[in-house]
């Protein structure tokens, strides 16, 4: 996100026009950002986009992440190689 969409962002959380957060209102922009995020995160997990995250499907990012991550320390991926997860 860049620096001019970030403050355009927070200018719409400033409900009392006055240039800057309160609390109450950081909190709500917060919330917004983190809930976006939220559903990305959901969204990459439901693998055949149905609405719902089965066993199944967290067992496969499991599979992948712990791949992913062996290779990232430098040693073997934990689990194998991606197509065997």
């Amino acid at each position: 996100m860049s620096a001019e969409s970030l403050r355009e962002r927070l200018g719409e959380f400033d409900v009392n026009d006055d240039g800057a957060l309160s609390l109450d209102e950081f909190a709500q922009w917060h919330a917004t950002m983190m809930r976006e995020r939220m559903v990305d995160r959901f969204q990459h997990l439901d693998a055949d986009a149905d609405g719902s995250v089965t066993p199944d499907e967290v067992d496969s990012f499991a599979g992948r992440a712990g791949w992913m991550l062996g290779g990232m320390r430098g040693g073997s991926p934990i689990g194998g190689t991606p197509d065997q997860n």
